[in-house]
């Protein structure tokens, strides 16, 4: 029997230590930086035309390749110690059984994967304290940045899709966009846990990687490959919501990608009579 309770313990557990792991806040870091230097333009815009701007940065975002690759590099490293087996892991085994404890690192996958993109969301908006307006709608910013050429003006190394703001509401390609990015941060962590456990963490490292910068030739090659690639079921400007191109529709994307984490969740239980061994921290 699982213990619901106990794993989500076990869950908590992990993500209490992030504060103890020099990886997190490297990570957090990064992600800081990297998100001021893409949002300077569009700040320079706001104080010069001193219109505020929406908190709406997020699809945008997942919807550019390199960004979208790098934030997906971020969660191979977040997981990377997959399957989190530290000194502590064979005791909670113990004073448990496997199942309860396979559900906890489970969990911590799932839920460390949504904290992460959270993350992403909350730095992408705070840069533009106190010029930003939490209105139900693109405004004023995104429209322009859509419809003319300011991007270039201002230096944008980013495009903003008009394709997105014409296609969703903005809430909802905030909540879709999030909701993809989410289960395919899951789908990462829970593809090194599996490779990880059989192989080692090189090749689980390696294979996540190459993944990742997959997308890389669907942007420059034919859209079609989309169909093979994860990570750019997280792009509103790829997908396809009503399947009008040869692009995948959203549908497919949020569908796969559920399949495939169901399909390593079932791995990973299946295979859970295999010696726990306690591994280096990374």
């Amino acid at each position: 029997m699982i213990n619901f309770s106990a794993s989500l313990q076990m869950c908590m557990n992990n993500i209490r230590k992030w504060s103890a792991n020099p990886r997190i806040p490297l990570i957090a870091f990064l992600i800081a930086i990297f998100i001021k230097t893409y949002t300077d333009p569009v700040g320079r815009m706001v104080v010069s035309t001193g219109v505020a701007v929406t908190p709406f940065l997020f699809p945008f975002i997942m919807s550019g390749w390199y960004s979208m690759i790098l934030l997906m590099l971020g969660i191979v490293l977040l997981f990377c110690d997959a399957p989190f087996i530290d000194e502590h892991q064979p005791y909670q085994i113990m004073r448990s059984n496997r199942k309860t404890w396979l559900t906890g690192q489970i969990l911590y996958v799932i839920v460390g994967s949504a904290l992460y993109f959270a993350f992403v969301i909350f730095v992408s908006s705070i840069f533009f304290v106190p010029k930003i307006s939490f209105v139900d709608e693109w405004g004023k910013v995104w429209t322009t940045l859509a419809r003319t050429n300011a991007a270039s003006q201002y230096g944008l190394s980013f495009s903003v899709p008009y394709s997105i703001i014409s296609s969703y509401h903005p809430l909802n390609a905030l909540g879709l966009s999030f909701l993809m990015s989410w289960l395919v941060g899951s789908f990462l962590g829970l593809l090194l846990f599996v490779l990880n456990r059989f192989v080692n963490r090189a090749f689980g490292a390696f294979l996540c990687v190459a993944v990742v910068v997959f997308a890389c030739f669907v942007n420059f090659g034919d859209v079609r490959m989309a169909y093979y690639s994860p990570i750019t079921w997280t792009s509103l400007y790829i997908m396809d919501p009503y399947g009008l191109t040869r692009a995948p529709t959203t549908t497919y994307g949020l569908t796969t990608i559920l399949i495939l984490n169901t399909i390593l969740i079932t791995i990973l239980y299946l295979t859970n009579r295999r010696d726990v061994d306690v591994l280096e921290k990374i």
